[in-house]
C-alpha cells in the first residue's frame, strides 16, 4: 500500500522550531546546515532490540539511529521489542531508557502489561524514574482485550500522570509472520469506542494492518484516537482528519521508507506529533 498524504506544505526551518519545542533549534538548524529543505520528521512509530521470531525485522539502536538521521528524522518515539514476550519489564524499560539517554534521538515509550499485579509499579517507574512522556501497549502479545476493565483502569492512570498511551495492533502481520505454535487473539479496536474518555491520549499503531474497516477508523478519529501513518492508503488518510495524522514508520519491523517530500505537509511530518505530546 503506498502512503498519500494531502494538504499543502507549510512552514519549515528556523521558523517551525518556533513551534517545535520537541524538537529544538539545535536539531532544525543542524538540518538546515546538512542542506535538508523540507521540515524535519518526527517518526511516532520504531522499535528497539531484536524482534523475537527471526533476525528480520531487527536492527542495533546504533544503526537505526543512524538510518534515521540520513532521512532527516529528528525524534523517534521507540518501544522495544523485548517488551512483547519478557516477563520483567521494568528489566526492559530500564535497557531502553538507557538506550534513549545513549541517542537522543529516542524518546522512550515504556511498555505496561495490565495483567501484571504490579503493573501500577510499572507504570510509575516509567513516569517518575525514567520521566517517559508516554508508554507503548501490546495487548495482543499480552492477552488482554480493549474492552477489559483492567484495561481502562490503565489507561485513566496514564492520564493522571499525564502519559500518551500507545496501543500497536500491527506486530501481528503477513509481513513478519510469528511462529506457527505462537497463536495470538486480535483485540478487537472498536471496543475503545466504549472506554475513551476526553482526558485519554490514545494513539494506535499500525491502525491500517489490523482494522480494514475505513468506517470504524473515521469513528474512532471523532472520539480522539490519533493514528500513525506506516502502510497507510489513500482512502485510509482521506477519512481521518489530518490533524490526527502523524508520521510512522515501524522501523525495522518493516524497511524505513522515507514519504514523498512533495505531498507530505509539515503538520503530519512533525507537527501533530507536538502537539500531542504537549497536550499533557
Amino acid at each position: 500500500m503506498q502512503r498519500r498524504f494531502f494538504l499543502r506544505k507549510s512552514t519549515t526551518g528556523a521558523a517551525a522550531a518556533a513551534v517545535s519545542p520537541l524538537i529544538g533549534l539545535a536539531a532544525t538548524l543542524r538540518a538546515e546546515s546538512e542542506g535538508e529543505k523540507s521540515a524535519p520528521l518526527i517518526d511516532t512509530n520504531i522499535s528497539l532490540d531484536r524482534w523475537p521470531f527471526s533476525n528480520v525485522g531487527s536492527a542495533s539502536a546504533e544503526a537505526l539511529a543512524s538510518k534515521l538521521h540520513e532521512n532527516g528524522v529528528v525524534q523517534a518515539w521507540a518501544g522495544s521489542f523485548d517488551a512483547l514476550l519478557h516477563p520483567n519489564l521494568d528489566a526492559v524499560n530500564d535497557r531502553l531508557a538507557a538506550e534513549a539517554k545513549s541517542h537522543s534521538i529516542f524518546l522512550p515509550m515504556g511498555a505496561v502489561n495490565p495483567n501484571s499485579r504490579s503493573w501500577k509499579r510499572t507504570l510509575d517507574r516509567c513516569a517518575s524514574v525514567h520521566r517517559m512522556r508516554g508508554i507503548r501497549l501490546h495487548p495482543d502479545f499480552h492477552g488482554y482485550s480493549l474492552d477489559d476493565p483492567k484495561f481502562a483502569e490503565l489507561l485513566d492512570a496514564a492520564a493522571e500522570r499525564g502519559l500518551l498511551v500507545q496501543i500497536a495492533l500491527g506486530l501481528n502481520s503477513k509481513s513478519r509472520p510469528l511462529s506457527p505454535r505462537f497463536k495470538l487473539e486480535k483485540p478487537n479496536p472498536a471496543a475503545l469506542l466504549s472506554v475513551i474518555k476526553p482526558e485519554h491520549r490514545i494513539q494506535i499503531l499500525g491502525a491500517t494492518e489490523s482494522i480494514k474497516s475505513v468506517k470504524l477508523i473515521s469513528k474512532l478519529a471523532a472520539v480522539g484516537v490519533h493514528f500513525e501513518s506506516s502502510s497507510a492508503a489513500e482512502n485510509w488518510i482521506a477519512s481521518v482528519s489530518p490533524e490526527r495524522i502523524h508520521f510512522g514508520s515501524n522501523a525495522p519491523f518493516q524497511p524505513f521508507s522515507k514519504p514523498d517530500e512533495t505531498v507530505l505537509t509539515a503538520s503530519i511530518a512533525s507537527h501533530n506529533a507536538e502537539n500531542l505530546m504537549l497536550q499533557a
